[in-house]
């Protein structure tokens, strides 16, 4: 009977003839027993005969499970076996142990121009040029020597191949080996101009870099030449100057990024050696007088970061370079950066200088430089915390994340 969803129908089979001789013997046997015995003997007896022909009949018609399929026999594997030879779109051998061909896919004769009469039973120098076919011989005997695959690219007649090849055991020992080989040159092609567009975008942006902080140096000449002007003025002097430092905390990004490596990211313990290095230098300072303690972790950050980080630090550096340590007093700095860019980042900078005075309040303070600190914290999603005890220290929490993405300046304006 059928199950698919179809109209159903039944089938003469074999249950269903047992079943209907079943019957067949009960109705007999029922009729013969009516006549010697009692009827109620000859029903019974009737009645078990017709219990076994619908049993017959129920298990006629019962779903089946199909029959698991039978393993094609050794001459029906041979045939699947040379199909797949005789059309693979990759070409496939088969060597013995000195290294003679014993099989061959039919692409070869394409790829050769030679039958495969011709090379069966012969090396690989029966097929290419002497330096492809030493390099396939080395490749051969490793996989022999050592019983294990071997991955190799070659070249022949223009066009590149990479072949797999693998040992075929015979118990413990390679007996043969076979492998596949694949034409790769389209491939090679397109990986080769992908590096070419690479080299030239790395190119463009090195170059770019380099400019940007030429133009930079540019604009700190233009500054420099500009309050000659004014040479009595010590307040512009001290505003050129402190603009010339943030420039050059900006020029040293792009000149660590052009040469760097990574074209989009730099170590930030070495941006912040050598800015502190560049601070000291403008202040006519040094490590024996002032103290560094740098506490940073080897991990790069991109531009995007550094640049807020820079100008972050320059002016807290500047602050303690011009306020921290009077009458040439000593004293030490000390920068520290934790945590990474799942986690959020925490930069701090203090000094155990002289402090600030009593009240002083730097959340309504109008320096340049406290209102600059503010602001770019703020349009890198920072949170800013000033402390002053046993000198001065600032703490700003930034996600590196964030800082890739920048709030306007209208969003976090600086205060006039």
């Amino acid at each position: 009977m059928k199950t698919d969803g179809t109209a159903a129908r039944f089938e003469i089979t074999s249950t269903s003839i047992m079943a209907a001789f079943a019957a067949a013997v009960a109705a007999v046997i029922a009729s013969a027993l009516s006549v010697i015995a009692s009827e109620c003997l000859a029903s019974w007896i009737a009645l078990a005969c017709a219990l076994m022909a619908v049993s017959f009949i129920l298990y006629d018609i019962a779903p089946r499970r199909p029959r698991p399929m039978r393993a094609i026999g050794r001459r029906e594997s041979a045939e699947l076996c040379r199909l797949f030879i005789e059309h693979s779109p990759v070409y496939i051998f088969f060597k013995d142990a000195n290294l003679r061909h014993l099989l061959l896919s039919r692409n070869y004769e394409a790829a050769i121009g030679k039958s495969l009469e011709e090379m069966i039973g012969r090396g690989i120098e029966a097929m290419v040029g002497p330096e492809f076919a030493e390099k396939l011989d080395a490749a051969d005997r490793k996989v022999l020597n050592e019983g294990r695959p071997v991955d190799v690219v070659t070249e022949s007649g223009g066009r590149v191949y990479r072949t797999l090849e693998f040992p075929i055991m015979r118990g413990r020992k390679p007996a043969y080996l076979a492998g596949f080989s694949i034409d790769i040159t389209d491939q090679k092609k397109a990986e080769e101009r992908a590096l070419q567009s690479l080299r030239e975008r790395e190119a463009l942006i090195r170059e770019l870099y380099h400019r940007t902080k030429n133009t930079l140096q540019v604009i700190r000449s233009m500054l420099e030449l500009q309050v000659d002007e004014y040479p009595q003025s010590d307040s512009a002097h001290r505003l050129v100057r402190d603009t010339e430092d943030r420039i050059q905390a900006i020029a040293l990004v792009h000149q660590m990024l052009y040469e760097s490596r990574d074209l989009s990211r730099i170590f930030i313990k070495d941006y912040v050696a050598e800015l502190a290095s560049l601070v000291y230098r403008s202040f006519g300072a040094s490590e024996d007088r002032i103290a560094l303690d740098l506490d940073i972790a080897d991990q790069s950050i991109a531009l995007d970061t550094a640049v807020p980080i820079g100008l972050i630090l320059n002016e807290l550096l500047t602050n303690s370079m011009k306020h921290a340590f009077p009458n040439r007093r000593r004293g030490r700095i000390a920068i520290s950066m934790s945590g990474d860019d799942a986690d959020g980042c925490i930069l701090r900078c203090s000094d155990d200088g002289v402090g600030v005075p009593l009240g002083f309040d730097f959340y309504k303070c109008n320096t340049l430089g406290i209102k600059l600190i503010r602001s770019i914290g703020d349009q890198i999603g920072g949170e800013v915390l000033f402390e002053s005890e046993c000198g001065v220290a600032c703490s700003i929490s930034f996600s590196p994340s964030e800082a890739g993405t920048r709030k306007s300046v209208k969003e976090a304006p600086v205060e006039a």
